[in-house]
């Protein structure tokens, strides 16, 4: 009978560990950003009802717009 490898059965128990909080942060992380990134847009009238954080300007530069409003009402 050949012994058990040591490293090998912590290397397993790793992956065992990862597995479920892979599972959390897909979905408790992911939901609780995308709710984040709309408190953080300015609101519209219009499908979807808000505007978005990253607009890309004519020189092709990145312009973030955050709307810090909702939270001080």
């Amino acid at each position: 009978m050949k012994p058990l490898n040591f490293r090998k059965s912590i290397e397993a128990r790793q992956w065992v560990a990862w597995i479920p909080t892979a599972w959390l942060l897909v979905f408790f992380l992911v939901p609780f950003l995308v709710v984040l990134k709309i408190s953080l847009s300015e609101s519209t009238i219009a499908m979807p009802p808000y505007q978005p954080i990253l607009q890309w300007v004519e020189s092709g530069l990145a312009e973030i717009r955050l709307n810090f409003g909702n939270y001080l009402f």
